[in-house]
């Protein structure tokens, strides 16, 4: 079975860039502008059994990525997590 990928991220922009080079190199995605859409994209029993990764954005209105993925482990350990920088900052673990 083909594992999809989660994309999650509030702008479009960065969204349809994502989706369209994962999609370009045979991956299934789906995508939710925000936590509480992934959430409901989660509990979909089709794309639980097929999900193999979330990327998630970590600034965003309300709730932000380390919200999600903290909430992701609350409900569904274990879950690795990774920050990522601007302008070659280190990234820690979440």
């Amino acid at each position: 079975m083909e594992r999809e990928v989660l994309l999650i991220d509030d702008n479009p922009s960065q969204l349809t860039i994502r989706e369209l080079v994962l999609r370009e190199a045979g991956f299934p995605v789906s995508i939710a502008t925000n936590v509480d859409g992934a959430f409901a994209l989660l509990r979909s029993p089709g794309l639980a059994s097929r999900l193999g990764v979330i990327v998630t954005d970590h600034v965003m209105p309300g709730a932000s990525g380390a919200d999600f993925v903290r909430e992701l482990r609350r409900i569904n350990p274990p879950c690795a997590g990774n920050r990522g920088y601007r302008h070659g900052r280190g990234g820690a673990g979440i």
